[in-house]
């Protein structure tokens, strides 16, 4: 038995390869990175191999009766070239591809870090990027998620593989929105495009399962980590608040002198702007050119959307093959949004001129309009 981890990231390894060569012994190691082999008494050679990382192999002697341990540390020539290398986006890519690589059906999986730190907090805007899936956007911010082109009330959303109520928050709909939940607790996500016969017969179009951050994930101790930024823009200026605030925390800390009780605190809060000016035209309706403009529509939409929340999980490791654990998570999400329109339009009519070149009768349109011109009287 063992632990494979990263020696440079203090990161345990999932579903890294452990092997006795000249064998067919073999093993997966779990979301801690254990791994536990039944063998005879012997010497044998245990390699470890994890994609993007540098395969190792060490000498084991194995007493009948007895058991032995053996924690391994893989690492890259990689880090041997500058201290600051993106480690963050290499390690997310290489747990997606081993992940992928092992799983019974075919499913996509996007490590929350790869993409670094979302702006707005919002987990749809990782979900779009999986080929198959569309984001459809309300004011510019991802509410809902379509997979293999069928409607989200056809999606299923689960959280560690427990089912999340769909509800809309307007209509009676099973839509899952996104942008009510704050990604900084999530730790993966997995996109399943086809139902497989263990899953609910609803989820036509895809399943999503957001797997939250776990303590056993890294090596044992406490790990900190937290973040601030504010993003300013100046054409804000209109609005009382130009600068949108952003953090999140994360502690992380295994305890227990068997080192079996996991606890992991998530927190973040994220506020973001949407600025949109727009102007709505309103043509002729005929088939030929030129045609022309009876109306115009100025709008000008203002979204102001605040998202906080978080978790808080507690795993027990009753052994390296039974786990229990409570997680309490909280998500609130709160948007003020002001738009304004204006309407300036005129009566379809296309005015005439008398002999004298004057326009005359009723006629809201002059004549002579072009595609690109409409002058109105």
């Amino acid at each position: 038995m063992g632990r494979v981890s990263n020696v440079a990231t203090n990161t345990n390894l999932e579903g890294a390869m452990v092997r006795l060569e000249g064998t067919n012994f073999s093993a997966r190691t779990e979301r801690d990175g254990s791994f536990e082999l039944s063998v005879p008494a012997g010497s044998y050679t245990l390699a470890v191999s994890y994609t993007g990382l540098d395969a190792q192999s060490v000498p084991i002697s194995v007493q009948a009766g007895a058991s032995v341990r053996r924690d391994i540390g893989l690492s890259a020539e990689i880090y041997k070239m500058s201290k600051y290398v993106v480690a963050s986006e290499r390690e997310g890519s290489a747990l997606a591809i081993t992940l992928q690589r092992q799983s019974l059906n075919v499913k996509n999986v996007i490590s929350s870090d790869a993409f670094g730190t979302l702006a707005n907090g919002n987990p749809g805007e990782l979900i779009m990027r999986v080929p198959g899936v569309v984001g459809d956007s309300v004011g510019s911010d991802i509410r809902f998620v379509i997979i293999r082109g069928m409607g989200p009330q056809l999606n299923t959303v689960q959280v560690d593989g427990n089912r999340m109520a769909n509800a809309g928050s307007a209509g009676a709909t099973r839509d899952f929105q996104f942008q009510t939940v704050v990604a900084d607790s999530i730790e993966r996500l997995e996109v399943t495009k086809s139902p497989t016969p263990d899953m609910d017969a609803d989820s036509i179009g895809g399943a999503v399962n957001m797997v939250t951050k776990n303590a056993f994930d890294r090596a044992p101790g406490r790990r900190i980590s937290y973040s601030a930024g504010i993003i300013w823009r100046p054409f804000e200026d209109r609005d009382e608040k130009p600068g949108r605030r952003g953090y999140s925390f994360s502690y992380s800390e295994v305890l227990g002198e068997k080192k079996n009780i996991g606890l992991s605190f998530n927190y973040g809060m994220r506020e973001t702007g949407s600025i949109q000016d727009t102007i709505t035209q309103t043509p002729q309706q005929v088939d030929t050119d030129p045609a022309f403009i009876s109306g115009v529509s100025p709008q000008d939409f203002r979204n102001i959307r605040t998202r906080w929340g978080g978790n808080v999980k507690l795993d027990y490791k009753l052994s390296e093959q039974t786990r229990f654990y409570s997680n309490v998570s909280m998500n609130k999400h709160f948007e003020h949004s002001n738009h304004t329109n204006f309407t300036y339009g005129t009566n379809t009519t296309v005015a005439t001129r008398d002999a004298a070149g004057n326009l005359t009768g009723t006629g809201g349109i002059v004549p002579g309009y072009t595609s690109d011109r409409t002058e109105w009287r």
